[in-house]
């Protein structure tokens, strides 16, 4: 899946949003203004859902993550 694919889906939107007001609210990140002649650090979203027992889905897990290799 994909960031288009997610953004389409109200679950998926909604984890991403708990995954960004996560990183706020613990103070990992902030959005700043990009300063001339400078590269920014890439990221992805990751997906997956959360599965109970007996298959169900308990919940959708979405994670920004770095692409700190770049």
């Amino acid at each position: 899946m994909n960031f288009e694919q997610a953004n389409e889906d109200k679950y998926w939107r909604d984890a991403m949003k708990e995954e960004y007001g996560s990183i706020m609210k613990n103070d990992i990140g902030e959005l700043i203004k990009l300063l001339k002649n400078k590269v920014p650090l890439g990221f992805k979203w990751l997906f997956k859902p959360k599965f109970n027992a007996d298959g169900s889905i308990d919940k959708y897990k979405s994670s920004l993550v770095s692409k700190g290799y770049s």
